[in-house]
């Protein structure tokens, strides 16, 4: 057990007979014959528990063991005597300065069960650790209950356990054994300065990662804590271990049950190869494919895994495509391919957008400036998200994007949603404008869900309006939608913007839509989103065969 602890008895035969007990059991035995032998030894080490005689010349035990209390308040006190003033050991053992008495003679198993009971059940009401001075178990679930912590606010707790620290300890010894646990605990403080940290164990350590978006960022850099040697008492020791990731649930009822559990999985699944483990995966899933996923795509988005697939938009009235749309496709390795439903909210819940968006705007410019005889005519659309907007930098990056890669502004739409508009509308508008008067096309997507779709188009730079494909899905079958629908069309053609109907199935919706006076349709009667390569090969195909052969003879698989 990593505790230091001090014998005193003015009988040196006894604290020596006490010493030959208990130093197997613990880490520092010290040895003094009187109180004031007593008091300096705790003045330069650090004790964690005091085993005191009760009879001793100048200054008794029970008077030895106040004095301690008052200085040293998170030390446990024992008393060990055959006899004792009753009433001065009532006194102190009601004041809390002894927590238990113990009679001498002594059975020395009895012994080392009596003390290692009365550790623990003193351990359980700790809320400082003594060596490390970090919050123990209890203080730290009561840590976590206060700050109302849970899973559905992105909160989880990670463990660090040391591996084979009783090997470290036989070898080097116990003191090197604190020392380093001291030294690991000054590391995470350090490293994670603003996160409740807590010994709960041993050498296991708890830390509360509160930033979903950053587990994997976080437990890569726990791990590499407790990767990198320590030096004590000028000599490296080596040291590896693992980290498990557990719920915030775990640490709020049956916490010693379920670190136990915890523990046990972390022991048992770790390998050289698999260092994170997640712990009860099974009970916690959805939390757990959740941070999974934002660590996987973070990953993706570094390595640029994700990738653009194009949609063309079509113009009926002059029968070519006229436009597309770069929309995210993510081809998971072990899932396949991910709809975007499945990861964008999670690019917006964490602020993934500015890395990604320049890596769309790179690969899109790109494609645009290898083929530019097709874009020429085509306008290239991309959706802006919305915890872009409203920053400045948004508009540099654009623009800059747009001159590095020679693209004419007048052949980029933006897409913005209704929703994001609402939080910083001022900004949003005023960059628009920016953007705007330097040539690109701005268009509201999803147009018609969102709570002030009329008003903003008179307050904003718009040039086009995408319809929301549930307003064309519906327009034979629901009466509300349909009129929904002719409105929309209505007062973008009174106000001259853009028209363009997304999510378009059938022929019948692709002339009806035609005649109602929309200028692009997109949907799956004419393609689904396409590779660049295809996109090309299908622009090219498109704008020179008849349009009555193309659909009779079904030329493109869509």
């Amino acid at each position: 057990m990593h505790y230091e602890i001090l014998l005193v008895d003015d009988e040196k035969s006894v604290t020596k007979a006490l010493n030959r007990l208990l130093r197997h059991e613990f880490s520092v035995v010290h040895q003094a014959q009187s109180a004031a032998e007593a008091l300096t030894i705790l003045a330069n080490n650090t004790i964690d528990m005091v085993i005191a005689d009760y009879y001793m010349p100048e200054v008794n035990g029970a008077d030895l063991l106040s004095e301690i209390h008052i200085r040293y308040p998170d030390v446990l006190n024992l008393m060990l005597s055959g006899q004792a003033d009753m009433q001065g050991f009532s006194k102190a053992l009601n004041d809390g300065s002894i927590s238990k008495f113990i009679c001498k003679p002594w059975n020395n198993e009895q012994l080392k069960s009596f003390i290692l009971e009365a550790i623990k059940e003193f351990e359980s009401q700790k809320i400082q650790d003594t060596l490390t001075k970090l919050p123990t178990l209890k203080m730290f679930t009561e840590q976590i209950k206060h700050l109302g912590l849970s899973e559905f606010n992105g909160a989880c707790v990670a463990l660090l356990n040391i591996n084979d620290f009783s090997t470290i300890n036989e070898k080097h010894g116990l003191q090197v054994g604190n020392k380093l646990l001291k030294e690991l605990a000054k590391r995470i403080n350090i490293i994670f300065p603003d996160n409740l940290i807590a010994r709960v164990k041993d050498d296991l350590f708890a830390v509360v990662l509160q930033d979903e978006a950053n587990v994997s960022k976080d437990t890569h850099t726990l791990l590499r804590i407790i990767s990198t040697s320590i030096t004590v008492d000028s000599f490296e020791v080596q040291i590896s271990g693992s980290v498990g990731i557990t719920t915030i649930d775990d640490w709020k009822i049956n916490q010693t049950e379920n670190l136990a559990r915890n523990l046990h999985q972390m022991n048992t699944l770790s390998t050289d190869n698999q260092r994170v483990i997640f712990c009860d995966s099974d009970k916690h899933d959805n939390w757990f494919k959740s941070a999974i996923l934002i660590s996987e795509l973070q990953h993706a988005i570094k390595t640029n895994e994700l990738s653009l697939y194009y949609q063309p938009q079509v113009d009926l009235s002059s029968l070519r495509v006229t436009g597309c749309e770069a929309l995210l496709r993510w081809f998971h390795p072990q899932k396949g391919l991910l709809t975007p439903d499945e990861f964008i909210p999670y690019i917006e819940r964490y602020n993934m957008g500015d890395s990604l968006l320049e890596m769309i705007l790179d690969q899109t410019f790109q494609f645009m400036s290898t083929e530019t005889d097709i874009f020429t005519h085509i306008r290239m659309s991309i959706n802006l998200f919305a915890s872009q907007l409203g920053n400045p930098k948004l508009t540099t990056l654009i623009l800059d994007k747009l001159k590095v890669y020679q693209i004419s502004p007048q052949s980029l739409e933006l897409e913005i949603t209704e929703t994001s508009l609402i939080k910083n509308f001022q900004e949003t508008r005023d960059q628009l404008t920016t953007l705007r008067n330097a040539g690109i096309k701005i268009a509201i997507d999803d147009f018609g869900t969102g709570y002030a779709s009329y008003e903003y188009l008179c307050e904003l730079p718009v040039d086009v309006v995408k319809i929301d494909g549930c307003f064309i899905k519906g327009m034979y079958h629901s009466l509300e939608r349909s009129t929904a629908l002719t409105n929309i069309i209505a007062t973008a053609t009174t106000l001259s913007l853009e028209i363009v109907a997304e999510c378009v199935e059938s022929e019948k919706q692709a002339k009806s839509l035609t005649e109602m006076g929309c200028n692009r349709l997109q949907g799956y009667f004419f393609s689904k989103p396409l590779s660049g390569e295809d996109f090309i090969n299908f622009t090219l195909l498109y704008n020179t065969v008849d349009i009555k052969l193309r659909h009779k003879k079904n030329l493109y698989d869509r």
